[in-house]
């Protein structure tokens, strides 16, 4: 068997393969690998000359030249340039522009790693990558924690960039820095991270306040009531809430298979739509209805016009239910919660109730039972009614 290499010289040495074809293909793959860099329109003006910008350390400047074609070779020079020597800031897009290209991520969650680039990196990120050691990277790591106050979960989206980040200048042999190591190795303690303390009676909604907002939804009835109520019931997360359409109703399971995202389009606008895909593989589920549920969705379609569930002049959007719950609380003279914690109010009702923990992992679209009893459990019983049960327990 012959090498591709092989192949190559046999092919080149025979005639099948004609260099000067050859290298002029190549030059032409690179010209287009760096033009496609630049991410800014090239125009041409009216005295005929061709310009563009150039972004430089968060400047724009202005280049023009005579013709098109000089001025793609100054780009194709400042890009080369960039590519041989480039800053965490250079790298950080390099990686984030292949994950999209290959698909491993979603606009959305392109838009979610670059604010939260511009949030943490700051003048680190024109650090060139080539200068950037493990003590650097460890005094960036924990001045950032400490000046921005840091709770541990912002940390963990901190952390996923610099893995992203190194793990490509490695590939690239852009840097020695072995970053899944540096972060086996690095010693954090819990102290450095800002704890914010969760009231967990504002987690969930009580038996007494579930009660109390239930009755005032099915007195004030409206589509965004009825899917508030519908939450109660199906434990669905918002974004899939506004996805729904009514042929996911299967007889008595709901099925549940899309999701709302939101990103920016090329001229920054907010874009909002409807993915046919959920937060996770386990999301894509069928949650079972209740008697309750199935007449609640029955109720809807008297309110729903439209594609979607939640649709009437046009698709209700995962906000405006938001705004709408904090009004309700209001209202019922309760603390402001979002619909997240109707979800955590289902998925704490079921394992009061002791339904089999695959059960609850199924209808929640979890993957992992110790994920719904970390995050989405917490005491639904009033302080009354607390207190009669260890009175109760301890028998005095």
């Amino acid at each position: 068997m012959y090498s591709d290499k092989e192949y190559l010289q046999t092919a080149l040495a025979s005639g099948m393969i004609d260099i000067a074809t050859l290298q002029a293909e190549m030059n032409m793959a690179e010209r287009k690998k760096y033009l496609k860099m630049h991410d800014q329109k090239i125009l041409q003006s009216s005295d005929g000359k061709w310009f563009t910008y150039l972004i430089q350390n968060g400047k724009r400047r202005m280049i023009r030249n005579r013709n098109k074609e000089d001025l793609e070779d100054r780009l194709i020079k400042f890009y080369k340039e960039k590519a041989q020597d480039p800053t965490v800031k250079d790298v950080f897009y390099l990686w984030l522009n292949e994950k999209l290209e290959m698909q491993e991520i979603k606009k959305a969650t392109f838009d979610k790693y670059e604010n939260d680039f511009l949030r943490f990196f700051g003048n680190f990120g024109k650090e060139k990558i080539k200068a950037v050691d493990e003590d650097m990277l460890e005094s960036f790591i924990r001045s950032t924690i400490g000046e921005m106050e840091l709770t541990n979960k912002a940390y963990v989206g901190l952390r996923t960039l610099l893995m992203g980040i190194f793990k490509y200048a490695k590939r690239k042999k852009l840097t020695d820095i072995s970053i899944s190591t540096f972060f086996k190795d690095l010693q954090l303690s819990r102290k450095i991270f800002k704890q914010n303390p969760k009231d967990n009676r504002k987690e969930v909604f009580s038996e007494e306040e579930t009660q109390i907002v239930i009755d005032h939804l099915k007195k004030h009835p409206s589509l965004i009531h009825y899917g508030m109520l519908l939450g109660f019931q199906t434990g669905v997360r918002v974004g899939e809430l506004v996805a729904l359409k009514f042929s996911d109703v299967h007889d008595d399971t709901l099925h549940v298979q899309r999701q709302e995202i939101k990103y920016k389009d090329e001229n920054g606008k907010t874009v909002f739509e409807v993915a046919s895909y959920t937060k996770t593989e386990s999301g894509n589920r069928y949650i079972i209805l209740t008697k309750q549920a199935k007449e609640t969705l029955e109720a809807m379609k008297q309110y729903s016009h439209g594609e979607y569930i939640m649709e009437r002049d046009k698709r209700i959007l995962c906000s405006t239910i938001n705004k709408e719950l904090y009004k309700v609380c209001k209202r019922c003279g309760l603390p402001p919660r979002s619909m997240h914690k109707i979800r955590k109010t289902y998925a704490t009702t079921l394992l009061d109730a002791d339904v089999d923990d695959s059960i609850v992992m199924e209808m929640m679209g979890h993957s992992d039972i110790s994920t719904t009893r970390k995050f989405y459990y917490f005491s639904r019983s009033g302080e009354k009614k607390k207190k009669e049960q260890i009175g109760r327990a301890l028998g005095f």
